[in-house]
C-alpha cells in the first residue's frame, strides 16, 4: 500500500511566515510561490463541445466499494442468502467453527433468525443432548456442550468436566481461585447482603475434592446432609451491583420500586432452583454420553482390528498366527483404517508375524529336544540305580555333564522328524561303563595339568611315547592327585564349599569328583571349575614337613594314618597349652589325672586346611603367614584321649537312606537328615534292627564331612 507523507509522519519543511512577503504574495501567480511550498491540485475539467453546452448531464451513481467487495466474496454472499436447510446439515462443532471465519457469517449465525439452525443441529446429535434452557441462547448452549475443552477463564486445555449448575467449564485452579464457600460468605464479604447467596447459582463441587461428590454410607451423620454450596465470585459482585440498584430505587422512594425488587427476588430464586434441577438431568446425560462414546470407540477399535486381521489373512498368513496379534501390535485406536495407515503398518506387522513364526518353530524344536533329553536322563538314572552302588553315586558325572557327551548329543540333536525312543540309546548305554571311566580319566588329566610342573611331566610323557600317531593323548600320572599337597578349591563365588557354615578346600580325588555346586535360581546341579590352590599347597607342605614327611611322596592317606595334632599360633598362643603338675594320682580321668589349664582348640591336618581356608585365605601371604605348631607326641596322645572321652558330636544333616531311594527316586531328591534321625528312620520305617552304614544309610559325599 502506498504511504503518503502525512501518514508516514514526515512533512516537508515549510517556510515560516516571516520569510514570506505578504505584499508580494499573489494567489493567481504561480511564479511567486516558493518551490518548497506544495501546490494545490486543480480539478479535472472535461472538454465539452459547443453543441452540448447547456445540456444537463447524467449524474453517475456512487458505488459503495465495501458492498461491491462483499458481493465478490463467495462465502459472505452465500451466507447472506443461505437457507436454513443448508446450515441444518452441519454439526454444532461445524457451526461454531463457521461462525469464527468472518464477521458476516458470525452476524448471520448469531442472529435471532438463525436460532432454528442451532436447534436443528443440536437435535440431530447422537445421544439426545438436553434441550437448551430458556435463560440461555442456543449458540451459548452448543458452545458449552460441544465447544473446545478449554477453561472459560484461563483457557487451560483438556477440561472435560462441565459444571452444569454454573454452566461453566472450569479447571481446578480456577475453581480454587474463583469459587467461594457459602459458609465463609459472611466473613469474606461482610458488606454484602447474605440474600445474594439465594439469588445466584451454586455448585456442590469445589476444586479440592475433584469432580466426584463425596458419598457417605447409610447411617453416617453426614448421610442426609445438604451438600456444600460454592458460588462464583464474579456472580457475587454482579448480583451485588444489580441488587444495589434495586435497593437504591427503594431508598429513593420511586414508584413501584419495592414491587420490582420482590418480583426480581422471586424470579431469581425460581431460576436458581430450575438451574439446580436441570443440572441433575444434564449430569446424567453427560455420564451416559461418555459411556456411549466409550462404547463407540471400542466398537471402532474392534472393527479396525478385524479389518487389519482380515487383510493379513488375505495376504496368505496363517489365521492362528494372525489372531495372536495383540492391541499393542495393531494399535488401540478407533480411527478408520486408511490405505496410508495400512501401507505404514503392513511391513511392521509382517515382520512381527515372521518373528513369531520363527519363535514358534524354535519352541517346538526345543520341546522335542527337551523330551529327548528327559528320556536320556531317565535311562542314565536307571543305570545308576541298577548298576552302581549307592555310595558310589556321588562320584558319577552329573546329568548335565552326561547330556553334553557327544554320544548322547548325536541322538538328541538328530533329525527332528525321526522318532527317538529307548532303543535309540541302546548303543550308548552298552558303553556307559567305558564312558564313565573315560570321563574320570579326562577329569584326572585336567586336574593334573593344574599342578605345578605338570607341563614338564606332560612333555616328558609325550617324549617317551613312541607311537606312530602324534595326536595320541599322553598318559599322565594320576597318583600326584593323592599327594597331601594337591589342594584345590572351587572358583565359583557362591559355592557352598567356600562359604558359611562349613568352608573347606577340596582334597583327594573323591572329594573333587563328588564336588557339585548348587545353582541359586534354578536348583540344578552343575559342575563348576576347580582350580589349584597355591597357598593351600604351601600350608599342606609345611604340615607334612612338620611331621617329618617328604612333601613329594607323602599322600593324604599317610597323613591320615599319622593323625597329628596342631594348634594355630595366630589364634591360640602355644604357651597356654600345658598340663598341671600337681594333680591327684588317685583320680583317673583317662590320661593320668592331668587337667588342662585352659582348653585350646586343636586340629588335625585336614582341620588345619579347613581353618586356614575359612579364616586366613583372604589375607595377603606376606602379612599373614600360616603358622600351625605340631604338638609333642605326649600332648598329642593326651589330646586324643580327651577327644575320645568327650561326647561325639551330632553329624550334620547330610545322611541319606538307601532304602527310601528305591528304583524311582533320584539322588538329588532324597531327603537328608542327621545321623541319629537316619538310624531311627531305618529302624522304624523299614524294620531293620541293626542298621549298617554304607549299606542302609550313606553320607552325602558331596558335602564336607567332619567327624
Amino acid at each position: 500500500m502506498v504511504q503518503t507523507r502525512r501518514q508516514s509522519g514526515k512533512l516537508p519543511n515549510f517556510p515560516s511566515k516571516d520569510t514570506i512577503d505578504a505584499d508580494h504574495f499573489d494567489d493567481d501567480s504561480e511564479e511567486d510561490v516558493p518551490a518548497s511550498y506544495p501546490q494545490r491540485k486543480s480539478a479535472k475539467r472535461t472538454k465539452v463541445d459547443d453543441a452540448e453546452f447547456g445540456k444537463r448531464r447524467k449524474r453517475k451513481r456512487r458505488i459503495d466499494r465495501t458492498k461491491a467487495k462483499a458481493k465478490d466474496r463467495p462465502d459472505e454472499r452465500e451466507a447472506e442468502y443461505a437457507p436454513d436447510h443448508v446450515f441444518g446439515h452441519l454439526t454444532p462443532q461445524d457451526l461454531l467453527a463457521l461462525s469464527r471465519t468472518s464477521r458476516l457469517l458470525r452476524t448471520t449465525l448469531l442472529s435471532k433468525g438463525a436460532m432454528s439452525v442451532w436447534k436443528t443441529s443440536l437435535s440431530k446429535m447422537p445421544g439426545s443432548p438436553p434441550e437448551c434452557p430458556k435463560d440461555t441462547s442456543e449458540p451459548r448452549w452448543a458452545q458449552l456442550l460441544y465447544g473446545p475443552t478449554n477453561c472459560h477463564l484461563c483457557s487451560t486445555i483438556n477440561v472435560f468436566q462441565i459444571d452444569f449448575a454454573l454452566r461453566w467449564r472450569l479447571c481446578k485452579a480456577c475453581k480454587k481461585d474463583n469459587l467461594v464457600y457459602g459458609g465463609n460468605f459472611d466473613k469474606k464479604y461482610p458488606e454484602f447482603d447474605p440474600l445474594i447467596t439465594e439469588l445466584i447459582p451454586y455448585t456442590d463441587r469445589s476444586g479440592w475434592v475433584g469432580s466426584r461428590r463425596r458419598v457417605y454410607p447409610t447411617g453416617h451423620k453426614l448421610y442426609n446432609k445438604h451438600p456444600s454450596k460454592f458460588f462464583l465470585e464474579s456472580d457475587i459482585f454482579s448480583m451485588a451491583q444489580t441488587l444495589g440498584s434495586f435497593t437504591k430505587d427503594v431508598h429513593m422512594r420511586k414508584a413501584g420500586a419495592k414491587g420490582r425488587l420482590e418480583e426480581f427476588k422471586k424470579m431469581r430464586k425460581e431460576l436458581v432452583a430450575s438451574m439446580v434441577e436441570y443440572a441433575k438431568v444434564c449430569e446424567k446425560w453427560s455420564f451416559d454420553d461418555s459411556w456411549r462414546v466409550f462404547r463407540e470407540k471400542q466398537e471402532g477399535s474392534q472393527a479396525r482390528k478385524n479389518d487389519i486381521l482380515g487383510r493379513l489373512v488375505a495376504l496368505g498368513h496363517d489365521k492362528v498366527d494372525v489372531d495372536q496379534l495383540s492391541w499393542h501390535d495393531i494399535g488401540d485406536t478407533h480411527k478408520e483404517l486408511t490405505q496410508r495407515s495400512w501401507a505404514l503398518m503392513r511391513p511392521r506387522l509382517e515382520r512381527t508375524l515372521n518373528d513369531r513364526k520363527a519363535m514358534c518353530i524354535q519352541a517346538h524344536q526345543a520341546g522335542i529336544l527337551a523330551l529327548r533329553t528327559n528320556l536320556a536322563q531317565s535311562l542314565y538314572n536307571n543305570y545308576r540305580i541298577s548298576q552302581v552302588p549307592h555310595r558310589e553315586w556321588a562320584y558319577l558325572p552329573s546329568l548335565e555333564e552326561v547330556m553334553e557327551w557327544k554320544e548322547f548329543k548325536e541322538v538328541i540333536e538328530s533329525d527332528l522328524e525321526v522318532d527317538v525312543s529307548n532303543e535309540s540309546f541302546d548303543h550308548v548305554m552298552e558303553r556307559m561303563s567305558e564312558l564313565i571311566v573315560e570321563w574320570r580319566e579326562r577329569r584326572e588329566r585336567e586336574l593334573v595339568e593344574m599342578l605345578p610342573d605338570a607341563e614338564f611331566e606332560c612333555n616328558q610323557a609325550s617324549s617317551q611315547d613312541a607311537g606312530p600317531s602324534t595326536d595320541q593323548i599322553p598318559q599322565v600320572d594320576g597318583s600326584r592327585l593323592e599327594l597331601a599337597t594337591s589342594i584345590f578349591y572351587c572358583t565359583r563365588l557362591h559355592c557352598p564349599s567356600s562359604n558359611f557354615p562349613f568352608p573347606h578346600p577340596l582334597m583327594t580325588i573323591p572329594q573333587i569328583l563328588s564336588h557339585c555346586c548348587q545353582t541359586i535360581f534354578y536348583g540344578k546341579q552343575t559342575p563348576e571349575p576347580v582350580a589349584f590352590w597355591n597357598r593351600g599347597s604351601e600350608v599342606a607342605k609345611a604340615l607334612v614337613e612338620a611331621v617329618g614327611g617328604d612333601a613329594r611322596r607323602m599322600t593324604a592317606r599317610d597323613m591320615d594314618q599319622k593323625d597329628p595334632r596342631f594348634i594355630c599360633a595366630h589364634c591360640e598362643p602355644f604357651e597356654l597349652l600345658r598340663f598341671e603338675d600337681d594333680y591327684d594320682e588317685d583320680e583317673d580321668n583317662g590320661y593320668g589325672g592331668a587337667r588342662l589349664v585352659r582348653e585350646v582348640e586343636t586340629f588335625g591336618w585336614r582341620d588345619c586346611m579347613s581353618r586356614f581356608f575359612a579364616r586366613h585365605r583372604e589375607l595377603p601371604l606376606n602379612k599373614h603367614t600360616p603358622d600351625f605348631v605340631l604338638l609333642t607326641p605326649v600332648l598329642t596322645e593326651k589330646v586324643k584321649a580327651l577327644e575320645g572321652s568327650s561326647a561325639a558330636p551330632l553329624h550334620h544333616s547330610h545322611w541319606i537312606c538307601t532304602l527310601c531311594l528305591g528304583p524311582g527316586r533320584m539322588w538329588g531328591l532324597a531327603r537328608k537328615v542327621s545321623k541319629i534321625l537316619m538310624v531311627f528312620c531305618v529302624c522304624v520305617s523299614h524294620g531293620v534292627q541293626d542298621p549298617v552304614e554304607d549299606e542302609h544309610y550313606i553320607f552325602d559325599a558331596r558335602q564336607w564331612r567332619e567327624e
